[in-house]
């Protein structure tokens, strides 16, 4: 259950920043956290306040911090074993924070960290991406795939085929992805011609069997959960890596400069106020949610 409560705003400790938050990404750990699931809450004590992603200005400054300071407009990731975001001030380390430019806004800042790390690691960092590789993103249409995607032009003749349902088919992800397969085409995903040096598996478990195929002998599968199987993927020659959370300011700054220019697009923003943090729970659990939820804490942006 969530609860909205008033308290006093946080001290900042050394090396640490209390940022006012204007913004906050919602992601699925957020309610799975809430709902109890085992894996997710084994990350933070209950009761807790959530939230992993947010945006908004300095408001104090730690001792020993020379980055920062009051009043910069910064976006970041809170230690997912402390308390989050979803508050109007969040007391978080300052190697945790980046900037991002006037151009963006808070709302689009706050939803990037954790979906564009992922999507931005998944390739460079895990994945190796190199220039004329064949790359298959399994999952495409969501937020994570449709950035991994748009990702992928930076690297010189990169062939991108995303796999999602014909019901996601829309122009706007045919322009991000041309080539795009439905999960049920095994064959054409796994015959002679589909070899991919890299899959990015977002799936889940039950695409595995078909992801592992997919991938040629000494390629990669990169996955954001472990891998059922590694022993399939071990006899078919497969190198098998589970993304890690990780926050990187320089990658994140990258991709926020990249998103301020146009130079990718973000999902569709859902942007509620923090108040209404149970309610945007409950859409996405039932998988209401089309693109990103953002909460805010003052007035709704349109």
């Amino acid at each position: 259950m969530l609860r909205y409560e008033e308290c006093d705003p946080p001290l900042p400790g050394a090396g640490q920043l209390v940022v006012s938050v204007e913004a906050i990404g919602v992601n699925s750990i957020d309610w799975q956290i809430r709902s109890g699931l085992d894996s997710a809450r084994a990350s933070r004590q209950l009761p807790a306040v959530l939230g992993i992603d947010f945006a908004g200005r300095v408001f104090s400054v730690g001792a020993g911090v020379m980055t920062f300071q009051v009043g910069d407009r910064v976006f970041g990731q809170c230690e997912p074993a402390e308390d989050g975001s979803y508050a109007e001030f969040v007391r978080v380390c300052s190697t945790r924070v980046a900037r991002y430019p006037a151009s963006l806004g808070p709302v689009q800042a706050a939803s990037l960290p954790t979906m564009a790390l992922a999507a931005w690691h998944a390739l460079f960092e895990f994945g190796k991406l190199q220039a004329g590789k064949r790359i298959l993103i399994a999952g495409v249409a969501g937020n994570v795939g449709r950035l991994a995607a748009q990702f992928c032009r930076r690297v010189p003749n990169v062939t991108v085929v995303g796999v999602c349902r014909a019901s996601a088919w829309t122009e706007e992800l045919h322009r991000i992805c041309p080539t795009l397969i439905e999960p049920e085409n095994y064959t054409i995903i796994t015959g002679s011609r589909g070899r991919f040096d890299l899959v990015l598996n977002l799936l889940g478990a039950g695409f595995e069997p078909i992801a592992i195929a997919a991938t040629r002998r000494g390629g990669r599968l990169v996955t954001p959960a472990p891998i059922v199987d590694p022993g399939h993927c071990s006899a078919r020659g497969v190198l098998s890596v589970s993304l890690e959370r990780r926050f990187a300011r320089q990658h994140l700054e990258t991709i926020a400069h990249l998103a301020a220019r146009g130079a990718i697009n973000l999902p569709p923003l859902h942007i509620e106020h923090l108040s209404n943090a149970a309610r945007v729970h409950a859409m996405a659990e039932a998988r209401h949610l089309n693109g990103k939820a953002v909460l805010v804490t003052g007035a709704i942006p349109w």
